[in-house]
């Protein structure tokens, strides 16, 4: 069984170094990150996903704390998912890592099987990820409101 193509986690703990104990997905998708109840919201590219986490790419100046806890939705491969979680890293201008937080059952089965999916992608979800364009956020999914579907 060959290995699925994603980015290595590691157990190093030198500052600077991977700490992840799941392996991570490269991918792109758009997210929405609340806290508050929508009292404060930044948008985003979803980068790189795990069963443990994420990570938001936004030029959004945040001004938060780490370990601020957030509502985070984003769609990856035409999945939608809400998960709690909380910042583990901010980097002014060019986004924050996320760690989820008590996933339910339902949500935390949803979660396994986007990440089968990106670990085992098929040639159409190939095509969804080479087909999101190059450098610019603009295939990064339309830019749309999560929290308040079309109708």
């Amino acid at each position: 069984m060959s290995k699925p193509k994603g980015v290595e986690a590691t157990s190093g703990k030198a500052p600077g170094t991977e700490r992840r104990k799941q392996l991570r997905f490269t991918c792109r998708g758009f997210a929405e990150v609340v806290l508050d109840d929508a009292a404060f919201l930044f948008r985003g590219t979803i980068r790189d996903l795990s069963l443990s986490g994420c990570y938001v790419q936004s030029s959004a100046r945040l001004m938060l704390n780490s370990g601020t806890t957030v509502e985070l939705k984003f769609s990856v491969n035409r999945d939608e998912l809400l998960l709690p979680a909380r910042i583990v890293v901010i980097r002014p201008g060019a986004g924050a890592g996320f760690e989820f937080f008590d996933v339910g059952a339902y949500m935390q089965s949803r979660l396994t099987s986007l990440i089968d999916k990106l670990a085992n992608p098929t040639e159409d979800e190939q095509m969804v990820v080479a087909g999101s364009g190059s450098g610019s956020d603009a295939g990064a999914g339309e830019a749309r409101d999560l929290w308040h579907p079309r109708r």
